[in-house]
């Protein structure tokens, strides 16, 4: 029914006057009796200009919600995935999820630590070294994370050159000779680096038992030592000890278990024993795991040479070949095998 006026009158005993003004002319229908003229000034009353700055305010907030919550959503998918992946030693996944964290909140420091520990445990030490400047001096409040990066970052003093060997390699122009080596290591015991540099020599030079010496040694100081671990690995399959090349890749698994490059070096290790579609499968997932490594593209050259998949091989040569000069001496190696000017398998 439509509201209607109604006079207040002797008949209407049960209608009251207009609140407002008085008037008998109530309109008829609601709560508080009023009538036409007094109603509709108080529909037209002003709102009050706090009442209009509270309404934009929440407004403002609600859009900024809508607008943010994204980003804001993205933020804590990544560091969570980032996390989980780093309690399960998945390093490549939590740097890729900790990058994305620090790309939406840059100075976040806890997030900068975890992107410190993925890059560390990947080797990926350009990364570290950046991430590491921009650490120093920053105090971190969560202690257990504290000492985590700490310690990376003083085991990280390992994979740089000394200044004193710094000054030898500007001596011989980085190709220094084996008896002014010889000498700084021993003047150097405790230089890691050192270590490992001459131990890399004496392996591409096939002096297989004096570099075994030296990379047991690195290991006896330091058991995760990643490059001496590899070099191991590499240096077993090149000595027919296979099982304890497997063993040492297996080490590096551990440690992280997105390692790519030991699963390539594993990989190797089957196509020497002639297990070509193990080999392959290995290789595959390696370079699943990391694209970019050129050890790992020139196993999978290897693994589709010996598979018999010969146009997968050259198409993956031209590939490389086009792409990064950093894949020449690897790809060159493989060719070599390829054309039989390197032996790589018993026969």
């Amino acid at each position: 029914m439509k509201n209607s006026l109604y006079l207040v009158t002797d008949d209407h005993p049960h209608l009251a006057s207009c609140e407002q003004c008085g008037s008998s002319l109530i309109l008829h229908g609601h709560a508080t009796p009023l009538c036409n003229d007094c109603r509709q000034q108080f529909l037209k009353y002003p709102i009050p200009v706090w009442i209009k700055c509270f309404g934009i305010g929440v407004l403002t907030l609600m859009l900024y919600c809508c607008i943010s919550f994204p980003s804001n959503l993205n933020l804590g998918l990544s560091i969570e995935r980032g996390k989980r992946a780093e309690k399960e030693k998945r390093y490549v996944t939590a740097q890729r999820e900790f990058s994305k964290a620090a790309d939406l909140l840059p100075d976040d420091i806890d997030i900068q630590c975890h992107l410190a520990l993925a890059a560390y445990h990947n080797m990926d030490l350009n990364a570290f070294s950046l991430i590491a400047e921009k650490l120093e001096g920053k105090s971190v409040a969560n202690d257990q994370l504290y000492k985590q990066v700490d310690q990376v970052m003083t085991k990280f003093t390992n994979y740089m050159p000394k200044d004193s060997m710094i000054e030898l390699m500007k001596v011989y122009n980085n190709a220094i000779p084996d008896q002014p080596f010889r000498k700084y290591l021993r003047k150097h015991p405790e230089d890691m680096y050192g270590h490992f540099s001459y131990a890399s020599i004496l392996f591409d030079h096939n002096r297989f038992k004096l570099s075994d010496s030296l990379l047991q040694l690195i290991l006896r100081k330091d058991p995760d030592y990643f490059p001496a671990l590899r070099l191991m690995a590499s240096l077993k399959r090149e000595t027919n000890e296979f099982a304890e090349s497997d063993s040492y890749n297996d080490k590096l698994l551990s440690i992280n278990r997105e390692a790519g490059y030991a699963l390539a070096s594993k990989a190797r290790t089957r196509l020497k024993q002639k297990q070509d579609a193990e080999g392959l499968r290995m290789a595959l997932q390696s370079v699943k795991l990391d694209k970019d490594d050129p050890y790992n593209t020139a196993t999978l050259i290897l693994a589709y040479h010996f598979n018999g998949q010969f146009q997968k091989r050259d198409e993956l040569i031209t590939t490389c070949r086009q792409n990064s000069e950093t894949n020449a001496e690897f790809v060159q190696y493989v060719s070599d095998v390829i054309n039989g000017k390197v032996p790589f398998r018993i026969q």
